[in-house]
């Protein structure tokens, strides 16, 4: 469903605010999906929510959001799963989880 005009006004104002991610770190992925959220859930506005993150991604992060299948790319929580699981290491993955929450 494409965004009106309200909608697309928010996005734009929302992307400064979440800046970007290029996929390098680990821990820089857990503060930044942290901070990306955060800001996100202030607008309580959960149609902006996949275009914010998808335009969020660039460099290798970009690319591997690319490459996932329309289902996950389409559903915020495949999505943030599949994130997490590709750019936190699994080590610290079971201990950082209910901290994001």
């Amino acid at each position: 469903m494409p965004l009106n005009a309200e909608q697309k006004r928010l996005l734009l104002s929302l992307l400064p605010q979440t800046g970007t991610f290029s996929g390098k770190s680990g821990f820089d992925a857990i503060k930044w999906l942290k901070e990306f959220e955060r800001i996100v859930d202030v607008y309580e506005t959960p149609q902006v929510i996949l275009p914010a993150f998808k335009l969020s991604m660039k460099d290798s992060a970009a690319d591997w959001l690319s490459k996932l299948p329309p289902n996950v790319v389409g559903d915020f929580g495949l999505l943030r799963a599949a994130f997490l699981e590709r750019f936190v290491p699994n080590q610290f993955q079971d201990e950082l989880e209910p901290l994001l929450r």
